[in-house]
Parts: C-alpha cells; structure tokens; sequence
C-alpha cells in the first residue's frame, strides 16, 4: 500500500538546506554529520515532517525511545558543481567570491513514478561540503530531518541514511 500523503499546500518560500554537523553529547568524540531541510515556520516543518515520515521507506529497528528509521532509500541527498546554468542560477550563493556547491533533496512519494513530492535545494559552501564529507566518513552515516529555521525537530523527523550523491565536486 502507498503512503498517504496530506493535502499539498504552497509554502511562502521553499525549504533551505542545511548541511552541517551537530554533537548530541559531550561524550561524542566528533559531530553527527547532518542534512536538514530548513523551514520558516514551525508548523511548515512539522508538516513537511509528517509528509517525508510518509514518503521515506525505512525500518524503524527500535521501538523504544525517539523514532528513528534506517534503509531509506526514497528521499536522496545531491550535491553537484553549481555552474550558474539551469536551477542552480536562480539560488543565490552564500558568499558570491567562494565557490560553492548545489545542495539538493528529493523525496520521490512513488518510485514508479519521477515527480518528486519534495524538492529542494540551497548553495553551500565547498568549505561546508568538505566538512560534512569528513565527518560522514568517520561517522559512516548522516542524520536527515526538517527544521524551524536553524533549529532541528528531530522528534518530527529521525532518518539515518548511509548516501550522498556527489555530481562534479
């Protein structure tokens, strides 16, 4: 059976990507490398949440505790050469004199079909990729959530996933 999706609704401006690190407690040795999509308000992310809680394809291996799902493979994670042609020249860099990076997410609700029920996608840093990358590689894995502008809800949204696609970087 196919997940349900709520009502699409028009958001007042897309999600921003967040890409980054976060240490949970003192006692990690080094940051959780993570991927969250940024929203205005609380309530959009808590609905985004909920419609990529429904797309993603994952277990949940613990049942106890805060939910977290593991396998994902509907929601993907893309970071290519921003080249200022196609979409990656109506985003704004975050500093125009670095070069930098499309960071994008696609969450596909059907795999039988290409229309994404979620897209989105920011510039970055090539500092921040790089960052993100090394921390991915000691960690072996990511954490994927939304959030209310730089706060994460990950009581909304828990999705370790284990790939990233890197296009011309």
């Amino acid at each position: 059976m196919e997940p349900v999706l709520p009502k699409c609704q028009r958001l007042a401006r897309s999600p921003r990507v967040i890409v980054g690190g976060v240490q949970f407690t003192p006692e990690d040795p080094w940051p959780t490398p993570i991927v969250a999509l940024s929203y205005d308000s609380q309530e959009e992310a808590h609905l985004a949440g909920q419609m990529l809680l429904g797309v993603q394809n994952g277990t949940r291996p613990l049942k106890i505790g805060r939910p977290v799902y593991m396998g994902d493979t509907a929601i993907r994670v893309t970071f290519s050469k921003a080249t200022g042609e196609g979409r990656s020249r109506q985003i704004k860099p975050p500093d125009p004199c670095e070069p930098s990076v499309l960071a994008s997410v696609y969450a596909y609700g059907d795999s039988r079909h290409l229309t994404c029920a979620v897209y989105a996608a920011s510039r970055i840093t090539l500092e921040q990729l790089k960052v993100f990358r090394n921390l991915m590689e000691l960690n072996r894995n990511y954490h994927f959530t939304v959030a209310h502008q730089d706060n994460l809800l990950l009581e909304a949204l828990d999705v370790v996933k284990y790939t990233i696609l890197c296009k011309g970087v």
